[in-house]
């Protein structure tokens, strides 16, 4: 099945290739016969403005640059607005008041840095022509949580938004806010898996931990349910698999940190792992009711909105690989001995200030199919992975009571 359908691909691809050779024939011909021909001449500006738009949406840039040659040939004044792309920005708050400055990102050393402010307003930011790029738009308010919100403008992209801005506290610390909007999901065409689907989602907004659950918050909760109930709490300790292997045992105070050995860097700052989807779930359950929130595990569009934000990248720093950016299984092994902490490491950074989501450990999700209520889906990167398998668009399932030292978990907070 699979072979005949590559053979029914490639002979459309082939039969595609051919039409369109002819079409370029046939009105570059009429062209030489008649050059004054203006019908012919945009005729063939849209036949390479197909390949052009194609091209740019999957970021090749070298096709872009020689279609968009090829259409500057036959040019009258009519592809000019499409070429040169500038866009429209109109963002509010909500509350209003706010000061913001929109920074233009540019690459540094394969990272996208947004150091360059290009603009600054109060109250609304109005920007009727802007060229294409990435941007971060860094709102303040007195007495509001400092919002990240990054901004990607397309080609003759009209961008309009409201912001939505929450008092200081509601938002606790260690958490990173990600604004309500839309994004393109899937966007990497390098995961031939996930990118046949890609498509944009509309996502409310939420805050997620900067960093997995660590070792000491998850022994904190291990010792407040050791209390209840020891033999529950002896179940949701780290493993190696699904009932055996304990990692952690207690004595009959309750559960202590292990010290450092050659499996693991036991450290109160390592990302626990060992420990299932549905123990994550429990997890969220108890602190939901020990601070009154409403925490819960992502999605995987909040994740991967997370991770990359609005522009598409690859990694959370950017579309260019680099081992000694995350914790992956080719990255300099001097003082890195599989998991590291979560502090290590500052460049694995998105957008929105979300850490270690590329390496390290991968994050259990809610599985983005309702269809399938007993899988669980793990997103990001691993201390065992590198390069393709480390990009935020690839996507990971398993079983809900599965375990690895390769998986772990951070909180989402519902606004």
């Amino acid at each position: 099945k699979l072979r005949q359908l590559r053979a029914e691909a490639e002979a459309r691809e082939t039969a595609l290739a051919t039409r369109y050779t002819e079409a370029q024939t046939a009105l570059s011909a009429a062209l030489t016969a008649w050059p004054e021909s203006s019908r012919a001449r945009r005729a063939l500006g849209e036949l390479y403005l197909e390949r052009f738009l194609r091209a740019d949406a999957e970021g090749n840039r070298a096709d872009a640059i020689f279609y968009s040659g090829l259409i500057e040939q036959v040019n009258d004044g009519h592809f000019d607005r499409i070429l040169k792309g500038n866009g429209t920005l109109s963002i509010t708050t909500d509350p209003g008041g706010a000061r913001m400055a929109l920074h233009l990102y540019e690459e540094r050393d394969a990272i996208l840095v947004a150091e360059k402010e290009i603009a600054r307003a109060n109250g609304t930011l109005e920007i009727p022509e802007v060229p294409m790029g990435c941007y971060l738009l860094v709102i303040e308010k007195e007495g509001c949580f400092t919002t990240r919100y990054p901004i990607a403008v397309r080609r003759n992209a009209e961008i309009r938004a409201t912001v939505r801005l929450y008092r200081e506290g509601v938002i606790p610390k260690g958490f990173a806010y990600v604004p309500a909007g839309p994004f393109l999901m899937y966007s990497d065409p390098h995961v031939i898996s996930s990118f046949a689907a890609r498509h944009v989602v509309d996502v409310p907004g939420f805050a997620i931990g900067i960093h997995p659950v660590t070792c000491s918050e998850y022994l904190e909760f291990l010792n407040l349910l050791f209390h209840k109930d020891p033999s529950v709490a002896r179940r949701r300790a780290p493993r190696q698999s699904e009932n055996a292997g304990f990692l952690w045992m207690p004595d009959e105070q309750g559960f202590r940190l292990p010290a450092r050995d050659a499996s693991y860097p036991w450290s109160p700052r390592l990302p626990v792992f060992g420990v299932s989807f549905e123990d994550a779930i429990a997890y969220c359950r108890f602190q939901s009711e020990r601070e009154g929130r409403s925490y819960d595990l992502p999605t995987e569009a909040e994740w991967e909105k997370a991770g990359k934000g609005v522009d598409g990248r690859y990694y959370s720093w950017g579309s260019h690989f680099d081992n000694e950016y995350a914790n992956n299984f080719f990255c300099s092994r001097e003082r890195i001995s599989g998991v590291a902490e979560v502090d290590l490491f500052p460049q694995d950074c998105s957008p929105y200030g979300v850490r270690g989501m590329v390496g390290n450990v991968g994050d259990w999700c809610h599985f983005d199919d309702p269809e399938r209520p007993e899988i669980a889906a793990v997103r990001g990167g691993n201390w065992a992975l590198t390069g393709d398998s480390c990009r935020l668009s690839y996507r990971r399932s398993t079983t809900k009571n599965y375990v690895s030292d390769r998986f772990g978990f951070r909180l989402k907070l519902a606004l």
